[in-house]
């Protein structure tokens, strides 16, 4: 069975095919009961073009076929999962960086390499690439219904609902695509989504940064402050000053001063002057947070948010996410920090209070975050600390945390009340 594991652009594709036997092992030869060499070759049709090996060599062929570009990035995984475990054989024949390296192996393992070679169908450079992808780390591994409850669990990620409903259409939907009237068809990302119930991904990016990006900084002691602050312990941060005195430069400019590893997202309230249109709502929890949520996913590889459920709690779901994403990036570098900004806050709160009646900004929500992940921190950045916003997201402040720099832009520590 195929199956899109990310919905982004430059996703990592995992192909599965399942096998699993019910065979008693008491019944069969040691050798037969393994998936060795003889079982993944074994084929039943006519054209002997249906082997385990064959089906999934082929699936491998298609995609090299459609995306030459995730294959050659390495960005495809082909898996076997099975309950049976693997024979060493076939992990031996499969080892090799080239099948004309079997040239200093014994005949027995020339011999399986090229059988598995003749099974796949494939050309020797394509075999030798197709042995590489080849995962076989989920043989005799769990049963049929563990594998089920782990597909529930891992749908219930994406909507932050009961997923059986969904389980079962997607399974009904990937049965249809393998009958015979949809020979050739494939399963696309779009596809995929609209069983979700999106009809196109933009809707789980629904307030794209509009940020222009900047390449050759003036480096500004703001950054390094800000930078300083953040390494210290500091988690809730708002950087403040006049319009046009460099806040949003300063924040492109602040990743670069983190330590190694460290990731920075910023929502951008401002969305090049489009704020306050009604088909561009930026300042509404269910939007912002959906898109902070599924930055992060995009960034850091993890089950997107596939949901525009208007009862959702979109605040809770996000501090939940960033608590999954801090530890991600933990793993992959110890001191790393994951910093996420507000960009031009003051922007929501003002296109909430236009609303009639006022809606509420999610800036007060973001800015009363309950307690972060810490080791590393997951860090808060509120751009522009208008008097409307400090006040509202309830902050204080004593003159002596304020730093002052370039044209009243500055930045304070804040306690929430």
């Amino acid at each position: 069975m195929a199956s899109i594991a990310r919905f982004i652009a430059a996703v990592k594709v995992k192909l599965q095919q399942k096998e699993s036997s019910s065979i008693k092992s008491n019944s069969l030869e040691p050798n037969q009961i393994r998936n060795g060499v003889a079982r993944l070759i074994s084929a039943t049709n006519k054209k002997k073009d249906n082997s385990v090996i064959g089906r999934l060599a082929k699936a491998f062929s298609g995609l090299k076929n459609t995306r030459a570009d995730l294959v050659n990035a390495g960005e495809v995984k082909i898996r076997l999962v099975s309950n049976q475990p693997i024979s060493a054989a076939v992990i031996d024949a499969l080892s090799a960086g080239s099948t004309n390296a079997t040239a200093t192996k014994d005949k027995k393992f020339k011999e399986e390499r090229k059988a598995l070679l003749k099974a796949s169908g494939l050309k020797a450079d394509d075999f030798d690439a197709f042995a590489r992808v080849l995962d076989l780390s989920e043989c005799e591994g769990d049963s049929p219904l563990k594998h089920e409850e782990r597909i529930l669990l891992t749908i219930s990620s994406w909507t932050e609902d009961d997923a059986r409903l969904l389980v079962t259409d997607l399974l009904r939907f990937v049965r249809n695509k393998m009958s015979p009237h949809e020979k050739g068809e494939v399963i696309t990302r779009e596809s995929i989504l609209a069983r979700l119930g999106v009809s196109d991904i933009a809707a789980l990016f629904p307030c794209p940064s509009k940020i222009e990006p900047v390449t050759n900084f003036v480096t500004r002691d703001e950054s390094k402050t800000l930078a300083a602050r953040l390494v210290s312990g500091e988690q809730k941060i708002c950087l403040h000053g006049e319009g046009s005195c460099g806040k949003t430069t300063s924040l492109q400019e602040l990743n670069s001063f983190l330590p190694s590893g460290s990731l920075t997202i910023v929502f951008d309230c401002f969305g090049d002057g489009r704020y306050l249109d009604s088909d561009a709502y930026r300042h509404r929890p269910q939007d912002a947070f959906l898109q902070l949520t599924n930055e992060l996913a995009q960034l850091l590889r993890l089950p997107l948010l596939i949901t525009r459920k208007s009862d959702l709690n979109y605040t809770q779901v996000f501090k939940k996410r960033l608590a999954r994403a801090a530890e991600v990036v933990a793993a992959n570098f110890a001191h790393a920090l994951l910093v996420v900004v507000v960009d031009a806050a003051d922007n929501s709160v003002i296109a909430a209070g236009t609303r009639k009646p006022p809606d509420k900004s999610f800036v007060h929500e973001f800015v009363a975050l309950g307690e972060l992940p810490t080791n590393p921190a997951a860090r808060n950045i509120s751009d522009r600390s208008v008097a409307r916003v400090i006040s509202s997201a309830g902050f204080h402040t004593s003159r002596n945390q304020r730093i002052h720099a370039g044209r009243n832009c500055g930045v304070r520590s804040r306690e929430i009340t």
